[in-house]
């Protein structure tokens, strides 16, 4: 049984699911769970990037220059991280519309091999934890 998004958005964000199904009800299997976890796979990133709420890992490739990446809009319980693992220029992360990231527009990653580690809280924007 494929996941619905509501069900891999519970599974990503933190909340709570059933994890056992029964022929009569449709909550997930273990079986369901094992195969959200196989979907986790890191992005690698080589320009300007629009990440998304399924994206957990950018790894990010700076040597042809300067890397803007695109937050998605903060809707809560999602966790980025984000990586520089090539290069010497910076990866600068902007925030969705009226989004904050640290409570800024922006926030610049300066060092190479640093995890930036960004958790979206509702009505408090993204935040490294």
């Amino acid at each position: 049984m494929p996941l619905t998004e509501a069900q891999e958005f519970a599974l990503t964000s933190g909340m709570d699911t059933q994890l056992h199904s029964h022929t009569f009800d449709r909550t997930m299997t273990h079986a369901s769970l094992d195969e959200l976890q196989s979907l986790e796979k890191p992005v690698n990133v080589t320009a300007n990037y629009s990440a998304s709420y399924r994206d957990d890992f950018l790894l990010v490739d700076t040597t042809a220059g300067a890397i803007a990446i695109a937050m998605p809009f903060n809707k809560g319980q999602k966790e980025i991280t984000v990586v520089r693992i090539k290069g010497a220029n910076n990866v600068t992360l902007n925030a969705a519309a009226t989004d904050t990231i640290n409570g800024g527009a922006t926030l610049v990653i300066a060092a190479s091999y640093t995890p930036v580690h960004l958790k979206s809280f509702k009505g408090l924007g993204w935040v490294q934890v």
